[in-house]
């Protein structure tokens, strides 16, 4: 039962994240449209539907395996517990399916597209500015976000590709052929993903770096932290 429930809550933060990941490439293109005046072009309460939207989408993914469609169960590398790919070879071959081209290929896909639009927008926005050293401000917000929201995206993608083929190669072959150390490696990438967006804010974000600095509870001790 605990591995029923540790798969779950795994599957389910899995999907939620990309998803979001994806929601918030379509919103950047959206934005990208009008660079001058963002907020004509999307509402705070069209972002609160859509990140609703995308933790139910997951939920309701999460739920697939419990309710038949699919199996949670020890991974095929046995580091822990998760959709139980090897179980899955004839009578959910359907999901594994389903679940890798939409919830992986067709998200790449439009994060790619949407990023690689907002590039070109401010490919051109550069372009016609006859000073690059005096960009208008809201170019050099748009393109450190954009920085941020490639990199987080990129990372996400490159950790969990290994993993994501390693399984998909699970249904179709014979899991057995897989030498250990060779299937440890996609499991180490795919707990990495996050572990890396808070190194890409601090470096790239003023903000964010400046909170990081106020928590006290990076001081040892129990005094106070003072500034030097």
């Amino acid at each position: 039962v605990s591995c029923v429930y540790y798969g779950l809550a795994g599957f389910f933060f899995g999907i939620a994240s990309i998803m979001n990941l994806t929601v918030l490439a379509i919103v950047r293109f959206m934005v990208s449209f009008n660079l001058h005046s963002p907020r004509e072009n999307i509402s705070w309460k069209l972002v609160k539907i859509l990140c609703v939207w995308t933790w139910l989408y997951a939920l309701i993914w999460a739920l697939l395996p419990i309710l038949g469609w699919g199996r949670y169960g020890p991974e095929p590398f046995g580091l822990s517990c998760s959709l139980a790919w090897g179980q899955m070879k004839h009578e959910s071959f359907s999901f594994v399916i389903s679940l890798f081209s939409i919830n992986f290929l067709v998200p790449c896909l439009v994060i790619v597209c949407c990023y690689f639009s907002i590039a070109l927008k401010l490919y051109f926005a550069y372009k016609t500015s006859t000073n690059s050293n005096h960009l208008p401000n809201f170019v050099k917000l748009h393109r450190r976000l954009l920085i941020i929201a490639i990199l987080i995206s990129g990372g996400f993608i490159g950790c969990w590709a290994p993993y994501g083929l390693v399984s998909l190669w699970s249904i179709l072959k014979d899991s057995s052929k897989i030498p250990p150390q060779v299937s440890l490696l996609p499991c180490m990438f795919a707990k990495s993903s996050t572990v890396y967006n808070p190194m890409i804010y601090y470096f790239f974000s003023q903000s964010f770096k400046q909170e990081v600095k106020k928590l006290r509870w990076i001081c040892l001790g129990s005094n106070p932290c003072h500034a030097s």
